[in-house]
C-alpha cells in the first residue's frame, strides 16, 4: 500500500511540473495504479470529501457541482450522492458514444475522449458515483484524464450527511444523472449558464 501511495506521489509531481508526458501506450497502467491506491482526502466539500492534487486549483464548489482548473484546462465535476445513496445501478456500456479513446474501470465507471472537429478533445471520467468533464488539447490530454481520476477515486462519502439531506428532500429521484447528457455540449453550457457568470464563461472558455 505504502508502495502505490509512493508511485501515485510520483505520478502526481510529474504531471505538475511537466516532466511526464502520458500516453494511450502507458495510460492503463497509470489507471490501475489509481484506482488500487488508497487516497488520502485533503479537502471537504458537502457530504464528501476528496483529495486535490497539486497544481490543481479548485475555483468554486456548488452543492454538488464543483469547477477545477489543471493547467489551462477547466475541469467540471458532478457528484451524484442519490446514486450513491441507493446504490443505483448505472449504465457504463458507452464506448460507442467515444470516437478516440475509451477504457472501462471494472463495471465501476469509464473514460471516454471525444476528438472534437476543431482539433480539441472532450474528456469524461466517470467513477465513484461522480463524474468530471473537460476540454483540452492533445499535449495535455492523458495528464488531465489521469488528474481527474485521482480526484474521483479519492472520494470519501458522508454517509450520515447524505441520508440527512435526503431525508429533508424526501425524494429519491436521481436527481444527479451521471450518464447525462448524450450531447456533451449541451451539458457543458447548461452548467455554465446557471453557474457561472457571463463574465467569467468568456473569460474561460476555451476558443471557439
Amino acid at each position: 500500500a505504502c508502495m502505490k501511495k509512493g508511485l501515485l506521489l510520483i505520478l502526481i509531481v510529474l504531471l505538475v511540473t511537466g516532466c511526464s508526458k502520458l500516453s494511450s501506450d502507458n495510460m492503463d497502467t497509470t489507471v490501475n495504479g489509481i484506482v488500487t491506491s488508497k487516497i488520502k482526502t485533503n479537502r471537504v466539500s458537502n457530504s464528501y470529501k476528496y483529495y486535490l492534487p497539486l497544481g490543481v486549483t479548485n475555483l468554486m464548489d456548488y452543492e454538488f457541482n464543483g469547477e477545477l482548473q489543471y493547467k489551462n484546462n477547466y475541469l467540471y465535476m458532478y457528484v451524484d450522492i442519490i446514486s450513491y445513496n441507493y446504490k443505483n445501478n448505472l449504465n457504463f456500456d458507452q464506448k460507442g458514444e467515444y470516437n478516440y479513446y475509451f477504457k472501462s474501470l471494472n463495471n465501476k465507471g469509464f473514460i471516454g475522449v471525444n476528438k472534437l472537429e476543431d482539433g480539441r478533445y472532450y474528456g469524461t471520467v466517470v467513477y465513484n458515483y461522480a463524474k468530471i468533464e473537460f476540454y483540452s488539447d492533445k499535449e495535455d490530454l492523458y495528464d488531465t484524464l489521469a488528474v481527474s481520476l485521482i480526484i474521483l477515486s479519492s472520494i470519501e462519502y458522508n454517509d450520515a450527511a447524505i441520508s440527512n439531506l435526503i431525508n429533508v428532500s424526501g425524494s429519491k429521484d436521481v436527481l444527479y444523472e451521471i450518464d447525462k447528457p448524450k450531447d456533451t455540449e449541451s451539458k457543458f453550457f447548461q452548467y455554465l449558464e446557471e453557474y457561472v457568470s457571463d463574465e467569467d464563461v468568456y473569460e474561460k472558455l476555451p476558443d471557439e
